[in-house]
């Protein structure tokens, strides 16, 4: 048999592949190698609740922690460890194949540092299931440093100021009808002037575990906590600022919608109204 020579074969493989023997080299003489490298230049994005982040910023950290970890380079996310058809990674698809993958193949021994919360808060498989899951999720991601995208919610779902200032109206305990970012931060507003004896971290707490479970990220943030991710560009873009009466800054969330059934401020009206900080209603929109 006879190949011609203008045949030429092109494959991947991975070497270190744990079901494969190592390719001896009588294989590996006659054939040309060429590594190559993870490139970090696939535009993903993985959705937690109402956050996106960058896939790249999420391999790039956990990778780091593998390499330091092992010294070696066989068990890190390449640039299709997963390829959602609409290039955003959710929730089920994260916990499910990217972190499933990392809990049993990596961290199976506790090697990594890459499932806690915080330098002293480790968690197990199952905290990223349940009313708590997002939560955890979000909190882990903060810990790993995983860089937001340039506005947390896709581009066709944004509504700019015009748009907002005519639509999505609603009124606070019977007040006149605002958008629901000013309603959010007129509702930390009011606690915070019925409560002035409550300092900032006290007042971030109360709100932070209201609302804990209800797909809201960070709802209420002290100026440390804003201060950490103030050099990503969303951030200003995202939250409103809060004078207390006693000096002190909170950053509240003002990313929530109210475009579908089931978005996250639905949800805050209902823990609002439950906690008795005010009765949020929907007010006619405008022509």
């Amino acid at each position: 048999m006879r190949l011609p020579r203008n045949l030429y074969i092109y494959a991947t493989m991975n070497t270190s592949d744990q079901s494969l023997f190592p390719i001896d080299s009588a294989f590996k003489r006659r054939w040309d190698w060429e590594y190559e490298p993870i490139k970090y230049n696939h535009e993903l994005k993985i959705k937690i609740g109402a956050i996106t982040y960058k896939w790249t910023s999420f391999q790039k950290n956990v990778n780091k922690l593998i390499k330091d970890a092992f010294n070696s380079e066989d068990k890190m996310l390449g640039d299709y460890f997963v390829n959602p058809t609409d290039g955003v990674i959710d929730e089920n698809m994260l916990r499910n194949k990217v972190l499933f993958y990392l809990w049993n193949d990596v961290c199976k021994d506790g090697e990594g540092d890459i499932f806690q919360t915080s330098d002293n808060t480790d968690i197990t498989f199952s905290d990223l299931y349940g009313e708590n899951g997002t939560e955890t999720l979000i909190k882990m991601m903060e810990y790993l440093k995983v860089e937001e995208c340039e506005g947390t919610i896709d581009d066709e779902e944004q509504i700019d100021d015009e748009e907002e200032s005519n639509h999505n109206r609603f009124a606070l305990d019977g007040g006149n009808p605002d958008t629901l970012k000013s309603i959010v931060k007129q509702v930390v507003v009011n606690y915070a002037a019925n409560n002035p004896q409550k300092n900032a971290q006290e007042i971030r707490d109360i709100f932070v575990d209201a609302y804990k479970g209800s797909s809201i990220a960070h709802i209420v943030e002290t100026e440390d906590e804003f201060s950490k991710r103030k050099d990503q560009k969303s951030a200003e873009r995202t939250v409103s600022k809060v004078n207390l009466p006693n000096g002190e800054t909170v950053y509240v969330c003002t990313q929530l919608r109210a475009k579908n059934d089931g978005d996250n401020f639905f949800n805050f009206i209902r823990i609002t109204k439950e906690k008795g900080w005010g009765e949020i209603t929907p007010t006619k929109q405008a022509d």
